[in-house]
């Protein structure tokens, strides 16, 4: 590791050491058990910051993701993500409200071109961003977040097919809108974008430098009630494309054109959302996927 790169990842470590301190002295943010299942409201206000990427609201996701078919390899593609999402306050005075941890723990089975049999399941690299939250009023039923991201890789992949083996460092952004009362009273739609991007900073030196770009769009649609019930919501997508500036510059980037349904729903008292979405990316034909989130 030069001196540079390893300049860059004492910040970056540091950033990500200091920033619960930080806020120590603040109350956490709310907790999906702390809103109370009394109110039909609550239920969407729940559902409304569920699709927030800035919301301050304490989650652990789990999702599952399997792909019957892949562009380029035969065989499936499965990814389970353990996805805690921690948020600090910093103070309603500060400018930056809150600042938003998400680590992303994926395990991996990966598609191969010399066919299923030959498929590879372990541990992915995890991925850890911060993002210090802005939010505003434009008018009465306009809103806007925004904020700078800080992103780290970690490479605790077990296998080379499942991660880069790399120590990445990165930055980005993050700009979302919502809009209520669009068409009905109580409807919001949110509408943005956010990204950023990993650079390499150490690591085995025999596997690739990484320059790759993850970015995404924010547009949301959740309704005042459908089929009687409150919690119901359209998505676009919730992923982040990935683009590899060394390995894609020759070539189209993959624009997936995945739309969901879900609902924010109850067991007992802890908070969920079920999603079902289809996903149709350049020419590979539609794929169902079934996700819960707890």
């Amino acid at each position: 590791m030069n001196m540079k790169n390893s300049f860059l990842f004492a910040v970056a470590s540091l950033i990500f050491i200091v920033t619960p301190l930080l806020a120590q002295d603040a109350k956490p943010a709310t907790s999906a058990q702390d809103t109370k299942p009394a109110a039909d409201g609550d239920k969407a206000s729940l559902a409304n910051q569920a699709t927030n990427p800035a919301a301050p609201l304490i989650q652990f996701q789990l999702q599952n993701v399997f792909r019957p078919s892949n562009r380029g390899a035969s065989g499936y593609a499965n990814t389970f993500i353990v996805q805690p999402v921690v948020p600090f306050s910093l103070g309603k005075d500060s400018y930056f409200q809150n600042i938003i941890t998400r680590t992303t723990l994926p395990i991996n089975t990966s598609a191969n071109p010399d066919g299923p049999m030959t498929s590879v399941t372990g541990l992915g690299d995890t991925t850890m961003i911060a993002v210090a939250a802005h939010r505003a009023k434009i008018s009465k039923t306009l809103g806007y977040v925004w904020g700078p991201i800080a992103a780290m890789q970690l490479p605790t992949a077990t296998s080379d097919r499942t991660g880069t083996d790399k120590y990445s460092l990165g930055g980005g952004a993050l700009l979302m809108f919502s809009k209520g009362g669009l068409f009905t009273d109580g409807d919001t739609l949110q509408f943005g974008v956010y990204g950023y991007n990993l650079w390499s900073a150490a690591g085995r030196d025999s596997r690739p430098n990484i320059n790759t770009l993850f970015m995404g769009p924010i547009l949301n649609y959740h309704f005042n009630k459908f089929l009687g019930q409150k919690g119901w919501y359209l998505r676009w997508t919730d992923e982040l494309q990935s683009y590899d500036w060394k390995q894609d510059a020759s070539h189209t980037a993959a624009i997936p054109c995945r739309r969901c349904v879900g609902k924010s729903v109850r067991y007992r008292e802890d908070a969920y959302q079920c999603l079902f979405r289809g996903q149709l990316q350049c020419g590979v034909s539609w794929q169902r996927e079934l996700e819960v989130e707890p």
